[in-house]
């Protein structure tokens, strides 16, 4: 499994974020998941709430 996997965050008018990290905190409609690297595909509804990104240079 690879430690790190890439993250690009777009908007419908651009690209907003694209970092390489190592997981990735989602607000989902059924609670809040983690995507990390080699996790498997998922398709889900989200919700409001905060993306939390972690990459080898801290949590954003």
């Amino acid at each position: 499994m690879a430690d790190k996997m890439q993250f690009d965050l777009v908007s419908p008018e651009r690209r907003v974020a694209s970092l390489e990290v190592t997981s990735v905190q989602i607000p989902g409609a059924d609670g809040d998941m983690t995507a990390m690297p080699g996790h498997a595909p998922l398709i889900t509804t989200l919700r409001p709430g905060i993306l939390r990104v972690e990459s080898t240079g801290g949590t954003q």
